[in-house]
């Protein structure tokens, strides 16, 4: 009830509830979460039920973080992550309450939280992964939607710099691109007990917003990352046969030689901007195929591109002159 309307003065339409797991205590405590997020909702603004969890490490660790020291000295876990759990109805355990005690068990894995929460017709992220504490080092378990498992990775971080483009948070998430994850990039505050003005996510909600259109919408990538330019950016065929939007996939079996696509990237700036189109490929990274400044106000840019014929993506930055 406090949250709602500091969002609200944000201009923002919707959040989710990241409470973190080690602070709600019971069934009873999560179960009131849920019945507030549901009574706070209506047609102009919906709460969505979640939980930041404390998650064990799995697998080989890829570095380590300030939180790995906080915890061995509570005789926990030494190491954890934190996932957002979002649109859920049941409490998702992981840690305790106490002093020292948030690396304490229960602990489960990312795998079972997300299968968890995937259950309920939830869907998860991965949160600060390459952060200074709290980070996922456990990169070579990562499991994303190719598996059906975790959905994204949350690449701009409202508590580490509500202005901030935290390109250590995005180069991560590339990473995983490159090694075959499906996973989108989300955003959030981080906040927990107060309201912040930092890069939200946008989100297209197809017909009312409800808990459904907005977690369909947020699960189908249908999303940008602003602290304020509009970006949207789509592909299809050169004949126009075949279309994909912002968030779209398709699988095929075989990717013909030089197939060529249209890229289009509609933009709103109010500074002089730049904008930039990369192509990804899985084992290859991303390569810039446009980039140019001088952006200002509404318009578009398309570009034609020759596609690999192994699996690859597209993805669209415009940055305004003071960065």
């Amino acid at each position: 009830a406090d949250l709602k309307p500091q969002f609200q003065a944000l201009g923002m339409d919707f959040f989710s509830s990241t409470t973190h797991s080690y602070c709600i205590n019971s069934t009873s405590e999560f179960n009131a979460v849920l019945t507030e997020s549901q009574s706070l909702s209506d047609n102009t603004f919906v709460m969505l039920a979640g939980t930041e969890i404390s998650g064990a490490e799995q697998g080989p660790q890829s570095g380590s973080d300030s939180a790995d020291l906080l915890c061995s000295l509570g005789w926990g876990a030494h190491d954890v992550h934190h996932m957002g759990a979002h649109n859920i109805s049941s409490r998702k355990p992981g840690g305790q309450d106490g002093f020292l005690d948030f690396c304490d068990n229960p602990m489960f894995g990312q795998k079972s939280n997300s299968i968890a929460v995937r259950g309920e017709g939830g869907f998860t992220s991965i949160n600060h992964p390459n952060s200074g504490s709290w980070a996922f080092n456990s990169v070579q378990d990562i499991a994303g939607q190719e598996r059906n498992r975790t959905w994204g990775v949350e690449v701009w971080n409202g508590s580490e710099g509500a202005n901030q483009w935290q390109v250590y948070q995005r180069d991560w998430w590339i990473d995983r691109l490159t090694e075959g994850k499906l996973l989108y990039p989300y955003s959030g505050s981080d906040t927990h007990d107060t309201a912040v003005d930092f890069g939200a996510i946008h989100t297209y909600v197809q017909g009312a917003l409800t808990h459904q259109s907005l977690a369909d919408a947020l699960k189908a990538g249908r999303s940008y990352i602003s602290n304020g330019p509009f970006l949207e950016l789509g592909i299809e065929t050169v004949n126009g046969a075949r279309t994909l939007p912002m968030g779209g996939t398709a699988f095929v079996q075989r990717i013909p030689n030089n197939i060529q696509i249209n890229i289009n990237v509609d933009y709103n700036c109010t500074y002089s901007s730049e904008i930039t189109i990369y192509r990804g490929t899985v084992g290859g990274g991303e390569v810039e195929v446009f980039r140019q400044s001088g952006y200002t106000g509404g318009g578009s840019v398309q570009i034609t591109d020759t596609v690999p014929t192994s699996s690859f993506w597209y993805r669209a930055d415009i940055h305004n002159a003071p960065w």
